[in-house]
């Protein structure tokens, strides 16, 4: 495992791997509810979206990519940088 994250309402926890995977696990049980697939190399790190509804992941591959966190449904790729990612994160939206 090279990351772990709680998800914001505390339910569920987000690891990465080297294995190239995302999962995320019931907090409570340690049921394990989906898999994350689709970079090419190790993932380096995770996030929650503040709502719950998003992950963002990662990766040594130079990528990262954001998924729906109910579904495992891929959203986006974000492509450009020319050497690893090694972290990323979320922000609150300012109140209007």
């Amino acid at each position: 495992m090279t990351s772990g994250a709680w998800s914001p309402d505390n339910t569920r926890i987000l690891t990465t791997s080297d294995d190239r995977t995302a999962r995320i696990w019931d907090a409570t049980t340690g049921h394990h509810h989906l898999t994350l697939t689709g970079h090419t190399s190790a993932l380096s790190g995770g996030a929650w979206s503040p709502d719950n509804t998003r992950i963002l992941t990662t990766s040594y591959d130079g990528t990262a990519r954001i998924w729906n966190a109910t579904t495992g449904h891929h959203h986006l790729t974000l492509t450009g940088h020319t050497s690893s990612l090694t972290s990323g994160a979320w922000t609150e939206p300012e109140p209007v």
